[in-house]
């Protein structure tokens, strides 16, 4: 519930506005959609691949050979990786990983990202991860495509809600999105890129008001559809 609140008030508070806010039907709704969803993607896609990049390479970094942790390619895992009692620290965020790994089949890692966010990654197939936050309201698969010295590749589907203290919500998803990490060295990212479709629906109650969807294409901006149900 504590992350639950947090993210909302992030999301709700950088964007000036609420779910419920964005109910209205006049013409100035559409800029503040387009701000809400595109802090919504930063949030709640974004900032947990970038926690999934980051446990992937620490796994890698824990199970390497000596002469690869001391590599110039670890550099920043090497020098920034501090250990704790059964859990590693990353800047701000923490990894407690499975007994069987990070690579074997139901083994991954619990995340606390910024001491106040508990998210699970689980291996459910070869390449292929799910994550899914505490309170279970955001949910992603995440399918490695291809991993080297320049970068990793990623295939990514996603689904979450945002909830208040009101009959508006929203929810979102995305489907097979392409994303693009690439990387200087393990940690060092210089660019990111997303291809796909994000799709954000927002209600009242039961009752669809609005869709916004988010089409990406690399290293682009966003354009943004917004189809009004009011009307």
């Amino acid at each position: 519930m504590r992350k639950t609140v947090i993210l909302l008030l992030s999301l709700l508070a950088t964007v000036s506005c609420k779910v419920s806010d964005l109910s209205d039907l006049d013409d100035t709704t559409n800029d503040r959609i387009t701000r809400f969803c595109a802090q919504l993607f930063s949030n709640n896609i974004e900032r947990y691949l970038k926690s999934f990049y980051e446990a992937y390479y620490i796994a890698r970094f824990i199970e390497a050979d000596p002469e690869v942790k001391v590599s110039e390619e670890y550099d920043m895992v090497r020098t920034e990786l501090r250990s704790g009692n059964g859990y590693y620290v990353y800047r701000y965020n923490e990894f407690a990983f499975a007994e069987a790994g990070f690579f074997s089949l139901k083994g991954g890692c619990d995340m606390n990202l910024s001491y106040n966010e508990d998210v699970t990654v689980r291996l459910v197939a070869k390449d292929c991860w799910e994550m899914q936050t505490e309170e279970g309201n955001i949910w992603f698969e995440v399918r490695l495509l291809e991993e080297g010295k320049e970068g990793m590749h990623l295939s990514v589907s996603a689904s979450g809600t945002c909830t208040e203290n009101s009959p508006y919500s929203a929810s979102y998803a995305i489907e097979d999105m392409d994303v693009k990490f690439d990387h200087q060295k393990k940690m060092l990212i210089v660019s990111t890129s997303y291809t796909g479709l994000m799709t954000v629906e927002f209600f009242r109650q039961s009752e669809l008001l609005k869709t916004c969807r988010m089409t990406y294409s690399g290293h682009a901006y966003p354009s943004y559809e917004i189809t009004d149900h009011a009307k």
